[in-house]
């Protein structure tokens, strides 16, 4: 739908502008209705009200004219003198009465009657005005048959007459009146209607709207709660583009690359653990190798150890033989100084033996002699054991 693709701001804007329409046309709607009950009460203000004040305006004067010609032919002096005088100013009152009568009139009936109250009233000041003559004369009888006679039959009919027109327009100010009630209730029903369905068109339009975003908002939150759970393959609907079909659409974006993460972690992770338990074996063939080292370096350590004391034992054996050697040197270093001693006596000897009896080839058969006998013990010496 159109509406869906909307932004959410532009969506907003067009509901608060929807309901601020509707607002203005209820208040339009209540201005018409107002002013059709402010027409009808201007009517009844401006025109049947001051027609009926008029129309009684107009009777009273003409009961006022009548009633000063008949006081005027029934006193003397200047109380006489005084009721002419009113009826002539009723009489002028009368005349601006009906021209301002004339300007409200509002329906060719009422004109009509207008018209023969206006006539009848003529004929009637036509048959009264022979009275004033007769009371001037001091004639107060034929003046009171004359107010008594064919006038008074005017009067009364004119009278009539004028009660029709007083009738209309009472008639008139209360259909005036009874629209203006009528007016009034259809203006309420209708404006609480028009409020009523504008709280309505407002309330579904808020509904509406706020329905549309809470789904999607709880769409986005349970895709997002079912990421966070591992379950990458929840369903996400991505049908509008508006912010929230937009993050809608980020999610699923973000769940189908986590799908392809999460595929190629597995993928890793088996080759991984393939290699893991080619170490593993390895790992078992190097303990195994290692425990056969092991147990070699115990035997060369043994050995080792055996060699050592063959070595220490050694090593004291040629102590030994070197301190014997040394005593078997110092021994021939003794004899050999012996030996020297004895032959050099022995030379001495020989010497002496020659100077006596210089007998040479003894001597030197003696020295030789004495040679070979100190050879024979320092070999003798030389060939002794050490231990």
């Amino acid at each position: 739908m159109f509406l869906d693709n909307l932004r959410l701001a532009p969506r907003l804007l067009g509901a608060f502008g929807m309901v601020l329409l509707l607002g203005v046309l209820l208040g339009g709607f209540s201005l018409v209705q107002l002013n059709q009950v402010n027409d009808k009460s201007t009517e009844l203000a401006d025109n049947w009200l001051p027609s009926v004040e008029a129309v009684g305006r107009i009777d009273a004067l003409m009961l006022e004219v009548r009633l000063g010609q008949v006081l005027h032919a029934n006193t003397a002096g200047d109380d006489q003198v005084d009721y002419d005088r009113r009826v002539q100013k009723g009489v002028t009152d009368l005349d601006a009465a009906f021209a301002t009568y004339a300007k409200l009139v509002s329906s060719p009936e009422e004109q009509k009657l207008l018209d023969e109250v206006s006539s009848q009233w003529k004929r009637y000041l036509a048959l009264t005005a022979p009275a004033k003559k007769l009371v001037a004369e001091g004639l107060i009888a034929q003046a009171t048959t004359v107010l008594n006679g064919e006038a008074r039959t005017v009067f009364r009919a004119t009278s009539d007459k004028l009660d029709e027109l007083i009738k209309i327009n009472h008639d008139g100010g209360q259909a005036a009146s009874d629209e203006g009630t009528r007016l009034y209730a259809r203006a309420k029903v209708a404006v609480i209607g028009a409020v009523v369905l504008m709280v309505a068109l407002g309330l579904g339009v808020a509904w509406a709207i706020s329905r549309r975003i809470t789904t999607q908002i709880t769409q986005a939150q349970r895709a997002a709660e079912a990421v966070a759970r591992g379950e990458l393959d929840h369903p996400i609907h991505t049908g509008t583009r508006d912010e929230i079909g937009l993050l809608l659409q980020a999610l699923k974006e973000m769940q189908d690359r986590l799908r392809g993460i999460v595929h190629t972690v597995r993928a890793n992770a088996e080759g991984v653990a393939t290699g893991a338990q080619e170490i593993a074996q390895g790992n078992a063939d190097l303990s195994s190798r290692t425990e056969e080292q092991a147990s070699a370096l115990e035997e060369t350590a043994a050995s080792m150890e055996e060699l050592n004391s063959t070595v220490n034992q050694n090593a004291a054996n040629a102590r030994q033989g070197d301190a014997l050697a040394r005593e078997a040197s110092e021994l021939a270093s003794r004899g050999n100084s012996a030996v020297q001693g004895v032959v050099s006596t022995m030379i001495f000897l020989a010497l002496a033996q020659h100077t006596s009896g210089l007998c040479l080839p003894q001597t030197l058969d003696a020295e030789a002699y004495l040679h070979a006998q100190a050879d024979i013990i320092t070999r003798g010496l030389a060939a002794r054991p050490l231990s």
